[in-house]
């Protein structure tokens, strides 16, 4: 008897293995692979695992946010201009994909 994977819920967007996080906090669910921005709204990284807030408690939950690595673009839910942010303001670079976003576009 194996291990079945029924859900993927992170790291499934990750392309390299030199990768760097940070630890924030959000108030909101979140689910992996979409864009984490800050209080002002800019872009910041990208969420690594789903983090789910209880409607009743609705407490603040810690979510780790990949800042800086290699991200396979075709498995990101970002909107062009998202990812033409993340590009701008992180250190994240993405791999294969098509099209290409580029910055400027």
């Amino acid at each position: 008897m194996g291990v079945k994977v029924t859900k993927e819920t992170g790291f499934f967007f990750i392309a390299g293995k030199y990768n760097e996080t940070f630890t924030f906090t959000t108030a909101e669910s979140v689910k992996a692979g979409s864009v984490f921005k800050n209080d002002v709204g800019n872009v910041i990284g990208l969420v690594v695992n789903d983090v789910t807030i209880d409607a009743e408690e609705q407490e603040a939950r810690p979510v780790a946010v990949l800042t800086t690595g290699v991200v396979y673009v075709d498995k990101l839910t970002a909107t062009d201009d998202e990812k033409k942010a993340l590009l701008a303001s992180t250190g994240i670079t993405f791999f294969g994909g098509s099209p290409f976003v580029t910055v400027g576009e």
